[in-house]
């Protein structure tokens, strides 16, 4: 099995992976704002049309994996700010097939010549805000999102309290299902468009589950000088919703300190 950090573009650490955000210029770069996805198992699991739902209850729909692959085949286009971030879990369920999928998913089919370095996804670490919010690490980060972003945000019901939260200065909700998300992805991304005008917000940010990278993709498209974060699951073990192990072996109120400091 490739050791997954053998796929990075580079580990990046959080006071680097927060530059990013905190250096974007939106008169300057206009047409390359910066965005990050997060890509497990589930994302993999659809890509390679596996029947079944991942740990969320959301099915693994043969229309999504086709899109989520495309999603991978043709981010390139979007330039040097589009960022992958992949989930070590996924490389350790799939191992070498996650392999010959990144590195072989661009090559020429006449001569065998491989130009994934160039085509290739721009992966970094899809933990990186994880690891950074359980240990207490992330109050810089989002600190400099209230500072520079209004955001939009995407995600279920349950989440809602983070509006009211200190973490992020959210200035509207795009609510989507927490378990059945592309089934309704294309209402979801017209109300994000009419949203991010009408409530002057000047980031996207998501936990709407595998259809987050669709989404993202696809708002990219149009909005260019958007910058847009997959947030995944990292807030669900402060509003007492433990979707993940990791999330029973912290206290929260202690890391909601840590990280408010």
């Amino acid at each position: 099995m490739i050791p997954w950090k053998d796929y990075l573009h580079k580990e990046l650490s959080i006071g680097e992976f927060t530059e990013i955000f905190a250096s974007f210029d939106e008169e300057e770069d206009y047409r390359n704002a910066p965005v990050y996805s997060r890509w497990g198992d589930g994302e993999f699991s659809a890509i390679f049309q596996i029947e079944g739902k991942n740990c969320d209850g959301h099915q693994y729909y043969s229309e999504m994996g086709t899109a989520l692959n495309h999603v991978l085949k043709t981010q390139y286009q979007f330039g040097s700010a589009f960022y992958c971030g992949l989930v070590p879990i996924a490389v350790k369920v799939f191992g070498d097939r996650i392999n010959q999928y990144v590195y072989s998913m661009f090559q020429d089919m006449q001569t065998g010549e491989n130009f994934s370095n160039v085509f290739a996804p721009k992966w970094i670490s899809g933990n990186i805000l994880m690891e950074a919010n359980r240990e207490g690490q992330i109050g810089g980060f989002l600190k400099m999102l209230r500072d520079k972003y209004r955001i939009l945000y995407v995600g279920p019901k349950r989440l809602r309290p983070l509006e009211n939260d200190d973490f992020i200065n959210i200035c509207g909700w795009v609510e989507v299902s927490s378990n059945d998300a592309w089934r309704y992805h294309q209402k979801v991304y017209s109300q994000i468009i009419t949203d991010i005008f009408s409530k002057r917000c000047n980031m996207i940010c998501f936990s709407a589950g595998m259809p987050s990278k669709v989404l993202i993709y696809e708002i990219r498209r149009v909005l260019k000088n958007i910058p847009m974060i997959d947030f995944g699951s990292m807030w669900d073990g402060y509003f007492g919703y433990n979707s993940r192990k990791y999330h029973n072996d912290y206290d929260w109120d202690q890391v909601r300190e840590k990280n408010l400091k």
